[in-house]
C-alpha cells in the first residue's frame, strides 16, 4: 500500500494514542490539526537530510541578470528546491534570497524536492516523519505535555534509522583533497 497524507497522519495519530481519521478536510479535531501542521512538518523533515528519494538534478545557467558587484552571474535556484549542494563547483558561490551568485557559467545542483510525493516516501522516512508530526501535534490533540518527550525521543532514534538506511542506498560524494586535507595527512 502506498503512503497518503492521510495514512501518515494516522500514523501519527496512533502514536499519539487518539482517533484516526479519514480525510485531511474532516471537521473532527484531530483532522483539523493534522490539516494545519502536516505541509509545514513535512517540509521540515524533508529539509533535515539529502534522501534519496527526494533528489533531484538540475545544470543551473545564468537568468541575464548581473549582480551590482562581486559576481558576473546570478543564477534562479529551482522552485521546489529546498535543500541543495554544489557538484563540481570551481568558484565561489553564494547564496541571496532564491538566487544564486557566480562567476561561473553554470552551475551543477543537487537537491531535495519540496513536492516529493507520499508514495515515494521510504518506509522509514514514514516513521521518523509520522513521530515529527506526533511530536508537533502532542499537545493539541492529547493534552499531555510529559507525552511529547517521550514522542520526541522515539523520533530521534526513528530519524537516525532513517538517515542510515537512506545512507546504505546512498553513494557516499568523492572525498575533496585540499590544502587543508593534504596537511592533515
Amino acid at each position: 500500500m502506498s503512503a497518503t497524507s492521510v495514512s501518515i497522519c494516522n500514523l501519527a495519530l496512533t502514536h499519539l494514542g487518539a482517533e484516526e481519521i479519514t480525510s485531511l478536510v474532516e471537521s473532527s479535531r484531530q483532522a483539523v490539526v493534522c490539516n494545519t501542521v502536516y505541509d509545514s512538518t513535512k517540509l521540515s523533515v524533508l529539509r533535515d537530510h539529502f534522501w534519496s528519494f527526494a533528489l533531484a538534478r538540475a545544470t543551473l545557467l545564468p537568468n541575464g541578470s548581473t549582480p551590482s558587484f562581486g559576481f558576473k552571474n546570478t543564477f534562479d535556484l529551482p522552485a521546489t528546491a529546498i535543500l541543495w549542494k554544489f557538484i563540481d563547483a570551481t568558484s565561489d558561490i553564494k547564496q541571496e534570497g532564491q538566487k544564486l551568485l557566480s562567476n561561473a557559467s553554470s552551475i551543477n545542483l543537487i537537491y531535495v524536492k519540496s513536492d516529493i510525493g507520499e508514495a515515494s516516501f521510504d518506509s522509514k522516512f514514514i516513521m521518523a516523519f509520522s513521530l515529527k508530526l506526533a511530536e508537533v501535534m502532542c499537545y493539541r490533540i492529547t493534552q499531555n505535555a510529559s507525552l511529547i518527550a517521550i514522542v520526541n525521543a522515539r523520533y530521534e532514534q526513528a530519524i537516525k534509522e532513517a538517515k542510515r538506511a537512506n545512507a546504505i542506498v546512498s553513494t557516499p560524494d568523492a572525498l575533496v583533497i585540499d590544502t587543508f586535507t593534504n596537511v592533515r595527512r
